[in-house]
């Protein structure tokens, strides 16, 4: 875990009945309203005798706002907290909702806590097949979207095997760059500019009309103006990486948000995730055409075809769609 994050203290005293370990696999922590606390990582799960009643979700809530849930009403609204480190704590509960729309989640009763984790190197094989052309890393929650990103924007930044890039980060979420007070606590390079905390859209066309970037990334595109706002920095000819939830491009592919982007072409590759063999399996790279991608640097590539890549603190090897070769 990244050395400055911080988490509740009711829930990191629960952390020193974990194994060294399980601290170090640690994905998520799980809280729910009459039901023991619960920590997931890495092909294991443990529950806690602690149970989770109604004074302790109050709590909790009143730690992760900063015992201040007048100065937390965006965060009620939107349903998440940002604390330091690059934390994420989603949550739900009873909703107060006027005119069909949600006001804020007045009593959370349900908090999960996603815990990041820095692979430094995990995205090593994958640079070559991207470096220099907008890529969309699909899968669903908790494949290591994010974890490869962040590794993607630090080894361009420091030029590891590349010619190094001026990278901006546009952090809606602070998950990429794990900011505390605009100071990143996550390694994200040292020719990397970071927006944190704005909405991506503005954040995008701020980062591209001020800081000259070489590329810009951002995670887990969402809204209409996401999609016009990296086809708007496609089209000015600097490469976009970014993320979307999905099972396959086919099913990203038809949501309205992203439809324009695959039309326009504003990605040249599509990275394919999912945890079958740990967070980070790559299941395959696909060009703009979504054909296996035919990369002008697969040279490079170590055991023809074979991407290593990180989970857990260990290297696995998955075969992916790069290594299947046409007949002819």
């Amino acid at each position: 875990m990244a050395d400055t994050a911080k988490l509740p203290n009711l829930l990191e005293a629960l952390l020193g009945e974990l194994t060294a370990r399980e601290r170090e696999t640690l994905t998520e922590l799980r809280v729910r309203i009459n039901a023991p606390i619960q920590a997931l990582g890495y092909g294991w799960e443990r529950r806690f005798s602690t149970i989770a009643d109604r004074p302790l979700c109050e709590d909790l809530l009143s730690e992760l706002c900063g015992h201040s849930l007048y100065a937390a009403e965006q965060e009620l609204k939107n349903g998440y907290f940002t604390l330091s480190g690059g934390y994420r704590a989603g949550f739900c509960g009873r909703a107060v909702v006027a005119n069909g729309k949600l006001l804020r989640i007045a009593e959370p009763t349900f908090f999960c806590l996603r815990i990041p984790r820095e692979i430094k190197g995990a995205a090593r094989e994958l640079l070559p097949l991207v470096y220099g052309k907008s890529t969309l890393l699909i899968s669903p929650p908790g494949c290591g979207k994010t974890t490869l990103l962040r590794d993607l924007a630090r080894s361009m930044s420091k030029g590891e095997g590349v010619a190094p890039v001026n990278v901006c980060i546009a952090d809606e979420r602070s998950e990429l760059a794990g900011c505390t007070l605009g100071e990143p606590s996550l390694d994200v390079g040292e020719r990397t500019d970071v927006i944190d905390g704005c909405p991506k859209a503005e954040a995008i066309m701020l980062l591209l009309r001020a800081m000259s970037p070489g590329a810009v990334f951002t995670d887990e595109i969402g809204k209409q103006e996401d999609a016009e706002a990296i086809l708007d920095c496609a089209k000015a000819g600097v490469a976009v990486y970014a993320s979307a939830h999905g099972d396959n491009p086919e099913s990203v592919r038809k949501r309205p948000v992203l439809r324009k982007l695959f039309e326009e072409g504003a990605f040249k590759r599509y990275v394919l995730l999912s945890k079958r063999n740990g967070p980070g399996t790559i299941e395959g790279v696909l060009n703009e055409y979504l054909k296996p991608a035919e990369d002008e640097n697969e040279s490079n590539i170590n055991d023809a075809g074979f991407l290593p890549v990180c989970a857990g603190g260990s290297e696995i090897r998955q075969k992916t769609l790069l290594a299947v070769r046409r007949a002819d």
